[in-house]
């Protein structure tokens, strides 16, 4: 059930007055994303792209680019980015079940995250190749 009201005025109401009165918010649209320089030469069966960007983490303000793949039940990130001074440890096995397996490729840093056995997560770090 969906009940609406009307009420006509000849004046605006005090919200309104308000509210064309308020500064304004600027708002811009962002540029469209470059198509992404890398792809999966291999994803495990009955996973596929979900979602894909370019964002910058939060802690160190690096740029990366971001693709997710699922299989409907578990998620996993794969992180794209330039190289850094640190390598990070090639692995890593939460308690919960969460792999992680960094892979330095030339001058790209690749990072994949996900509920999935290591050796899966490696995999896909080393499936990472530039189009």
């Amino acid at each position: 059930v969906q009940a609406v009201g009307l009420n006509i005025s000849e004046a605006p109401s005090d919200n309104l007055i308000k509210l064309n009165n308020a500064s304004k918010v600027e708002v811009s649209v962002a540029a469209p994303m470059p198509p992404q320089s890398w792809e999966l030469s291999w994803i495990p069966a009955g996973y596929s792209p979900q979602a894909r960007d370019n964002h910058r983490l939060m802690v160190t303000e690096k740029s990366v680019d971001y693709l997710m793949i699922s299989d409907g039940l578990s998620d996993v990130s794969i992180y794209v980015s330039p190289a850094g001074d640190l390598a990070f440890p090639e692995k890593a096995v939460t308690k919960n079940g969460i792999a992680m397996a960094n892979f330095r490729q030339g001058n790209a840093d690749i990072t994949v995250v996900g509920r999935i056995p290591y050796e899966t997560a490696k995999k896909l770090a080393r499936s990472v190749k530039a189009k």
